[in-house]
């Protein structure tokens, strides 16, 4: 388990530096990625929606 939590926590932080370097062109591109990857039935993908609006 100590495994997945660091590899987590890897990504979770590569995201956020990617985010952080310019926020107003990642962001979109973020959202648009996770589109592809994420199915539309989660509670995820409405919260999604909402950042677009």
């Amino acid at each position: 388990m100590e495994l997945i939590n660091t590899i987590q926590t890897a990504g979770l932080r590569m995201i956020y530096e990617y985010i952080d370097k310019n926020p107003k062109e990642n962001l979109p591109k973020l959202g648009e990625y996770m589109d592809r990857f994420i199915p539309e039935n989660l509670a995820l993908s409405s919260q999604l929606s909402a950042i677009r609006s």
